[in-house]
């Protein structure tokens, strides 16, 4: 389970909001002048409730990354080369690589699937410890080639992937891209469905990069009700939990809205929440 980064750091909320709140002493007559000026922070109830749906919907796209990693396991297809040529080559290379795998294949004239099974036990793939199932769809070729990677019967360490991942080249538009749904990582009590694009900088970021930017839409289902909501330039670092930078907005369904804006400075990140028009409240991801 990973840390909770944000969790731990509960106790400095509370700090944050008895300075925040420093400000409303005095006369009230005083108060009365000058409300537009006194700060007007959240709750803490508030704060604790924003905080719990952003990791979980850190937690989300966290996971996302780990799969969208997962088709850098597979060559990167290069235009203008026969679809069937490419796919036995993949095919070929992954079995001479990967022994405790079974390959299989089918081919047609539009499309190549290809079934990889891994022993219960695990098999040890790039470091990743795979078992189940994985079925690779690839069609087109010559001038565009699309793959989609279907994970839902595929564990990672042990951990269920609800996941389908491709990516598209070649042709007019390039894209990376993952569905997920199912229970969040190490947040049990939330269920999610996501629908993510990769951010295509020069080349494919997801291959040999340490960081991808990701941007979509994701629903939430948990203890105090559904929130919606989108992410926003999301970057994430490989080996990271929480974003370096981008944005997270989140609506419940009774009409609350939480954004978390997620920076970083030279010594440490930070999160600030914006919840509906309160003064924002800002966190240091030590």
């Amino acid at each position: 389970m990973r840390e909770n980064t944000i969790r731990k750091l509960g106790l400095m909320l509370v700090g944050l909001m008895l300075v925040a709140c420093s400000g409303g002493g005095g006369n009230s007559n005083s108060n009365n002048n000058f409300n537009n000026i006194l700060p007007d922070p959240p709750s803490q109830t508030q704060i604790n409730a924003a905080r719990d749906v952003v990791d979980a919907a850190s937690a989300v796209a966290d996971q996302g990354r780990e799969v969208l990693e997962l088709l850098g396991l597979w060559p990167v297809y290069e235009c203008g080369e026969p679809r069937s040529t490419f796919v036995g080559g993949v095919v070929d290379g992954f079995a001479l690589d990967h022994p405790c795998a079974s390959v299989s294949t089918t081919s047609g004239s539009a499309m190549d699937s290809v079934l990889l099974s891994f022993p219960p036990a695990g098999c040890d793939v790039d470091g990743l410890m795979l078992s189940g199932v994985a079925s690779l769809l690839y069609s087109g070729g010559t001038d565009r080639l699309d793959l989609e990677v279907d994970l839902t019967a595929l564990q990672l360490d042990g951990e269920a992937l609800r996941w389908t991942v491709g990516y598209g080249v070649c042709g007019d538009e390039e894209r990376v891209w993952a569905v997920g749904e199912g229970t969040v990582p190490g947040e049990p009590t939330y269920t999610f469905a996501v629908d993510l694009t990769v951010a295509l900088q020069a080349g494919f970021p997801i291959f040999g990069s340490d960081t991808l930017v990701l941007d979509g839409e994701v629903v939430l289902d948990g203890p105090r009700g559904v929130y919606t909501g989108t992410f926003t330039a999301l970057e994430i670092d490989v080996g990271d939990y929480l974003p370096r930078a981008g944005t997270l907005r989140l609506t419940h369904d009774s009409g609350t809205t939480v954004r978390a804006v997620f920076s970083r400075n030279l010594i440490y990140g930070q999160v600030t929440f914006y919840i509906n028009d309160h003064d924002p409240v800002t966190i240091p991801l030590l």
